[in-house]
C-alpha cells in the first residue's frame, strides 16, 4: 500500500474503446504534446476496471531501485 498525494494521484479513466493517438500526426508537429502523453498515461480499456488504479509519475533519476537476486544488488 503506498501513500499518494491527491494532488499527485492520476485516476484512471477506463474506456470501453482502445485509447487511439494519431502517431503520424505527433510525428509531423515535431513530437508528442503533453496533452498526448497524460492520456496514455490515464486511459485503460474498461475490462480492467475492477483494478480501480491511480498511477503517479516520477523522474527516473529523481529515484532508485534496490533489488536483490541470489544475494547480488541490482541498481
Amino acid at each position: 500500500m503506498f501513500e499518494i498525494p491527491d494532488e499527485e494521484a492520476i485516476h484512471i479513466d477506463y474506456q470501453p474503446e482502445r485509447f487511439k493517438l494519431d502517431v503520424d500526426a505527433a510525428i509531423q508537429r515535431g513530437g508528442f504534446v503533453e496533452s498526448d502523453l497524460n492520456q496514455l498515461i490515464s486511459k485503460k480499456f474498461s475490462s480492467w476496471g475492477y483494478e480501480k488504479e491511480i498511477r503517479i509519475t516520477c523522474r527516473l533519476n529523481d529515484h532508485f531501485v534496490r533489488l536483490t537476486h541470489k544475494e547480488k544488488s541490482v541498481f
